[in-house]
């Protein structure tokens, strides 16, 4: 028997299209602010961490850096005077340093001796050095906000250095993921430290431009960076703090003539000394030594390298948050770490110089995809299964997480995945939760329309006799009906949802019609399925007769739709039913909240599996020996066999319905029949040979009697292989 789970109608296909705009607009907005944005960078820095340190060996970039270790060992505390850092600047010139970047603001005067040293040691070498400030910005008394360029004290800019800013500008999660490309005050454009050391790296420096003349991109120096905001990009960091070499700022003062308060090990004499003083300094040395020594000065680590000179001990903290701030080296326990400003400069440096750029998904595309995306589980979930449809909505998240994780490890794409995921979410909570409501209101529905296919006479017995609602049953003589249709999933599987329902309820309409207009009650629906009973609760001593009326203006009905459904090149269906009477317990069935007015027992069992024998034999009504015995003489039926149903041992003799009277029988059929019943006497007599001419010449007449081709082909078996000496001529049926 075809079943089929009812179908709730879905959303139409036009409103599901602005219900996924008006949740694309909500999902894009608050994926934008607050605590989702902050989910969304999250997933940022994740992507980040699963791809782990990015070597950079081939960089030429080196970090000098004030940490607590220089505190320790140097006379002065910081500020430290800038002697100083005219001092490191000499010995990184002479170490064959081929650039010094500062992220130490000299805006505020010193002694002036000590500026004057700091210009002069800038003055060695001004296109090599670059100083830094920032642009400030303040209140006025009005409440206004203004800038200013906050630059090196005169002494020191007028040496003819570089200069750059070092402004920050934090993600809402105080997160330094993106870098300042410029900033402009009163028509002038100032570039931060990277820029300008990438500049200085340039053959002619001097020729560098700056403009945006590209939708997302800031060109400098000929090179286009792609934008995350206006004037900003993304860092690709290259790993977490101390990815690139370190070196501690008392390492590199310690010359000969500077004495450190511990750990005195003149450092960098050994790169700051000639060839001349090395070879005579070799010749009072022990072979050994010199050899260690010259292995030292080979590999002068600042030699032809660019220096970036920062602040990062613990009560200055010139530290930034970045997406390696929480990562957990394999082996490691792990712990959180900021990445020292200057460092974070160099990050920035590095992603120019290798021009491994960061590039975000351009607004418009995230938002079609973010459309797309609630569209597709919309459609999905309303025109599938809600188990497909779950299944299927699920696996498209985990495509959407891993895609972009992928895209950023693999080509440094960043795809926004908190976007699309609560547009995943939330189309798929708004589609289960308006077919949720639709179905509950279906079903409501349903439960009305159900109650209009009971017979008007059964309502006025129900008003007359409310007892008869309670729960409990009686046992009595009737007559139970099952029909379905033939091959339905053959059927289903080649029509369209909708189609398929509107076919199945223009069928089940005009069953039920008919049913009822026999005084029959719908007892329930199966898919196609129809179960129906005649006799009670409003008692009629024909309700045999009047199940088998019901049944032959079924198949009438039946026949004169399916000329209209060839007409419109729909479908056509076939149906079987199956009709037995006997004693039945009937009554409402379940409990005090929830029952049901049905039957139950061998008889209704019975009738069912008539209804699914009709295939052995190719016939379409079959009926039990009680129903053809109570409607002899009223309507013809045939024997069609004795058989043994699953769960049995009693055979059972049941028979085909055919027709009110004789005289609706064509003369053919008639003539067909009465030699199919002339074939059937001899069969069960074992007469084979005889009984084959009888069901040929039968279907000679009437070439459609199924049952005679099913004889036929026993005949010929048993024809060739004789039944037993025991044959009883019981049909065993194996299906339900």
């Amino acid at each position: 028997m075809a079943k089929e789970k009812e179908k709730t109608k879905r959303m139409p296909w036009k409103w599901g299209i602005i219900v996924s705009l008006l949740l694309t607009i909500l999902v894009m907005f608050f994926s934008r602010t607050g605590l989702l944005y902050d989910l969304e960078l999250f997933t940022y820095d994740y992507r980040f961490q699963l791809r782990g340190p990015v070597s950079v060996d081939h960089s030429d970039a080196v970090v000098v850096i004030v940490d607590d270790e220089s505190l320790a060992t140097l006379p002065h505390k910081f500020p430290f005077p800038r002697s100083y850092h005219a001092r490191l600047i000499r010995n990184l010139l002479a170490s064959g340093a081929r650039m010094i970047v500062f992220d130490i603001q000299f805006t505020e005067p010193d002694l002036p001796e000590e500026d004057a040293q700091l210009a002069e040691a800038t003055a060695l070498a001004p296109d090599k050095i670059i100083h830094c400030g920032k642009i400030a910005f303040y209140e006025t008394r009005l409440g206004m906000t203004q800038a200013s360029v906050v630059v090196p004290v005169d002494t020191i800019r007028k040496a003819g250095a570089g200069f750059a800013i070092v402004n920050d500008a934090p993600d809402p999660d105080g997160f330094s993921r993106q870098y300042i490309l410029y900033m402009t005050h009163r028509d002038t454009n100032y570039v931060p430290l990277a820029l300008k050391a990438y500049q200085f790296t340039l053959e002619k420096p001097d020729t560098v431009h700056l403009y945006r003349n590209k939708p997302g991109m800031v060109t400098f120096a000929g090179l286009d960076i792609p934008t995350q905001t206006e004037n900003t990009m993304l860092i690709n960091f290259y790993g977490p703090a101390r990815t690139f070499p370190t070196y501690n700022y008392a390492s590199i003062l310690d010359d000969a003539e500077f004495n450190l308060l511990k750990d005195d090990t003149d450092f960098m004499q050994w790169f700051l000394m000639s060839d001349e003083e090395f070879s005579s300094l070799s010749a009072v040395l022990p072979e050994e030594s010199v050899a260690v020594f010259r292995e030292i000065r080979a590999d002068n680590p600042f030699k032809d390298k660019i220096v970036f000179v920062g602040v990062a001990f613990t009560e200055l903290q010139d530290t930034k948050k970045t997406p390696f701030y929480t990562y957990r080296e394999p082996g490691t326990l792990g712990q959180r770490r900021e990445t020292p400003g200057v460092e974070w400069h160099v990050h920035a440096f590095q992603t120019l110089v290798d021009r491994s750029f960061i590039r975000n998904v351009p607004p418009i595309y995230e938002w079609l995809i973010v459309f797309f995306l609630i569209l597709g589980v919309f459609f999905l979930n309303n025109s599938t299964r809600m188990m497909i449809g779950s299944l299927t909505t699920v696996g498209l998240l985990l495509l959407v997480l891993s895609s972009s994780m992928l895209a950023f490890i693999h080509y440094r794409v960043w795809v926004a995945v908190i976007a699309p995921s609560i547009g995943i979410v939330s189309s798929y909570g708004v589609t289960t939760i308006y077919l949720f409501i639709k179905e509950q209101r279906e079903k409501a529905m349903i439960r009305g329309m159900f109650s209009r296919y009971v017979p008007q006479k059964v309502v006025n017995e129900l008003i007359q006799n409310p007892d008869l609602l309670k729960l409990g049953g009686e046992r009595r003589r009737m007559t139970a009906l099952f029909t379905d249709i033939a091959g339905f999933t053959s059927v289903s599987e080649k029509m369209s949802p909708d189609e398929l329902v509107s076919l199945l309820n223009t069928y089940l309409s005009s069953m039920s019609t008919i049913i009822l207009e026999n005084e029959g009650i719908i007892d329930k629906y199966e898919g196609d399925l129809i179960m129906a009973e005649w006799g009670a609760p409003v008692f009629f001593e024909d309700h045999a007769a009047r199940a088998c009326r019901a049944a032959l203006k079924m198949q009438e009905k039946l026949a004169s739709m399916r000329e209209e459904w060839r007409k419109e090149g729909a479908p056509v269906l076939y149906s079987r039913v199956g009709i037995n009477t006997g004693e039945m317990i009937v009554g409402n069935m379940g409990c005090l909240e929830v029952f049901d007015y049905t039957v139950m027992g061998d008889a209704v069992n019975l009738a069912s599996r008539l209804e699914g024998a009709n295939k052995s034999y190719g016939t379409t009504i079959m009926i039990g020996p009680e129903t053809a015995k109570d409607v002899e003489g009223i309507f013809v039926v045939r024997c069609l066999d004795d058989i043994r149903v699953k769960g049995k041992d009693k055979p059972v003799r049941v028979f085909e319905l055919l027709a009110e009277s004789n005289d609706s029988l064509s003369p053919l059929k008639q003539k067909a029949v009465a030699k199919y019943h002339e074939g059937l006497e001899l069969y069960r007599n074992r007469h084979f040979n005889e009984a084959k001419m009888k069901f040929d010449e039968a279907l000679k007449i009437e070439p459609s009697d199924s049952p005679s081709t099913t004889y036929l082909k026993r005949c010929e078996e048993y024809i060739l292989n004789p039944p037993p000496p025991d044959w009883d001529g019981v049909f065993i049926l194996t299906e339900k």
